[in-house]
């Protein structure tokens, strides 16, 4: 079957339970017809659709700018995918490239550059210039070459977008924008960045302007979103915005953005959020890890007493995650002490699912017994989404010298926690987070009270990540002209003393052990030459 008959098979089958769910009976012998789907689980449902179909190349594609970035992503087909990142020179990047590299496990991996004279037009100066540069691109990304047709394609298919991506041309998170909407099928919004960082609260008026703008955005679409279960059901911002929103009348403390968005004039909710923010090259790891990496490891840190909130224990959430053929790390009492934290983020951590219960602040967290800081938390080896019940934690999400802000910096690539003092109602215990996102909730609605009020959770990530299985593989890697091997180029440095880009490379390809080593050798070379 050719790739776009795949598509339709899956959405007709998808609309085929949607319509058996919620069709009447018209013999009273037969048997009822089971319930439609949720709408949380609808979603989930349509972005697996989606996901499952389409499989990935074993190769992971570095790029180093932004225009080599856009022309991999326009490589991507309606029949296959793959992993883009940037590497910018930073550590950062690197670190980031390495944690990738061992969740995902490419058989390959490859430097590419775009051509000199394929180039010239991608990234123009002008904000009308980039917006149709991304905009082609994710046309492209589905093999046809502008947002009209590409529209036409999904009304040929029977595809409804999920949902939106909010996004600024001048905004460096861009890079999040562009792959989000090209793997979920999701059209671009733009708008202009409110001023302010991640760690800061919005004002009323700005707040009010871009609430504007993205409702003006979804009407223009013509695709329905008034309410939960029938098309747009995601908004996915990919600014360095304020995360956290003024409260409404009556209440008070900072409330989340991603609770604030997606909802009408009533305040009823007609889609779940979530906000991706970085530089281009952190913004890319954010989104692809959300795109082509599941965890298979969960760590389950309870850090409080025996006998407090006992629905809050983790231990339950651990049985559910073995069923599902995780491999389980639980620090639970009496081994939720500060002791028992330390060993356990020892070395780093490789767990791509953390959920902690802990209580404090934003720089400091206690546990039982002891006080742990953000110097506490853990590097992370792979990829990381994290759930964090405590009050506080993503009060300031842009400062690494906070919880949430040095989780990420650390790696993580999605993360749920509070604004501000949420009280521990406002959080799914971890048997429900889990379940709820078994049950192929995605993540913007699986941490979210059904039916609440605008609060104090957020969402920093994708908000359409779920749990389900990986998707399929080619056996072979992707091949691009112009490519070179990172490990061939690893070889070359390391024989031609360019010790530099060989560590470089070494960290990248995710082999730490023989970086150590070449560090030592050339300590040692460069202590045999100052005697």
């Amino acid at each position: 079957m050719n790739p776009s008959g795949r598509i339709v098979k899956a959405v007709a089958t998808l609309s085929l339970i949607a319509m058996t769910a919620s069709a009447q009976t018209p013999d009273t012998t037969a048997q009822t017809a089971p319930p439609p789907p949720p709408p949380e689980i609808k979603l989930g449902l349509r972005v697996e659709t989606l996901r499952q179909q389409l499989k990935v190349r074993p190769t992971l594609v570095i790029v180093p700018d932004t225009a080599s970035y856009i022309r991999a992503i326009e490589k991507w087909t309606i029949q296959e995918r793959f992993p883009v990142l940037i590497d910018d020179a930073t550590d950062l990047a690197r670190e980031n490239i390495a944690r990738f590299v061992r969740e995902f496990a490419p058989k390959t991996i490859i430097r590419w550059q775009a051509p000199d004279d394929d180039r010239d037009d991608v990234w123009p100066d002008n904000d009308d210039g980039r917006c149709n540069s991304l905009n082609r691109a994710v046309a492209r990304a589905w093999e046809r070459e502008s947002t009209q047709e590409l529209r036409e394609y999904w009304k040929q298919l029977q595809f409804a977008p999920p949902g939106v991506v909010v996004a600024d041309p001048n905004d460096r998170a861009w890079t999040a924008a562009l792959a989000l909407a090209a793997a979920h099928g999701q059209p671009l919004l733009f708008v202009t960045t409110p001023k302010g960082g991640p760690s800061e609260e919005i004002g009323a008026e700005p707040l009010a302007i871009f609430d504007a703008a993205i409702a003006s955005g979804l009407y223009e679409l013509g695709i329905p979103y008034e309410k939960r279960g029938d098309e747009i059901d995601a908004i996915t911002v990919c600014l360095n915005m304020c995360a956290r929103v003024p409260p409404p009348a009556g209440k008070s403390g900072s409330m989340a953005l991603t609770d604030h968005l997606g909802r009408a004039s009533s305040g009823e909710r007609y889609a779940w959020s979530g906000l991706v923010f970085g530089d281009e090259a952190t913004a890319a790891y954010r989104a692809m890890s959300a795109i082509f990496t599941r965890p298979t490891v969960a760590w389950l840190f309870d850090g409080y007493a025996a006998d407090f909130a006992p629905p809050f224990a983790a231990a339950k959430a651990g049985d559910l995650l073995k069923q599902a053929d995780f491999k389980v790390e639980l620090d639970a009492p009496p081994k939720g002490s500060l002791a028992a934290w330390r060993q356990r983020a020892r070395g780093g951590v490789d767990a791509g699912l953390i959920n902690i219960n802990t209580s404090g602040h934003p720089r400091w967290f206690d546990l039982t017994p002891g006080r742990a800081t953000t110097s506490d938390i853990p590097m992370l080896r792979k990829p990381a989404l994290v759930h964090c019940i405590h009050s506080f934690s993503a009060q300031w999400v842009g400062d690494t010298a906070t919880i949430a802000g040095r989780f990420l910096h650390n790696g993580a690539y999605a993360y749920v926690g509070s604004v501000d003092e949420p009280y521990l109602g406002a959080f799914c215990t971890p048997e429900a987070f889990v379940g709820r996102m078994f049950a192929l909730m995605p993540l913007g609605a699986a941490v979210r009270r059904d039916a609440e009020a605008i609060w104090k959770i957020n969402v920093i990530g994708d908000p359409l990540i779920t749990l389900a299985k990986p998707v399929a593989r080619h056996d072979e890697p992707f091949v691009i002209d112009g490519a070179i091997l990172v490990e061939d180029e690893m070889k070359a440095a390391l024989k031609d003393a360019k010790f530099a880009l060989a560590l470089a490379d070494l960290v990248i390809l995710g082999r730490d052990a023989d970086a150590v080593r070449v560090i030592a050798a050339t300590l040692k070379d460069r202590a045999s030459e100052a005697d």
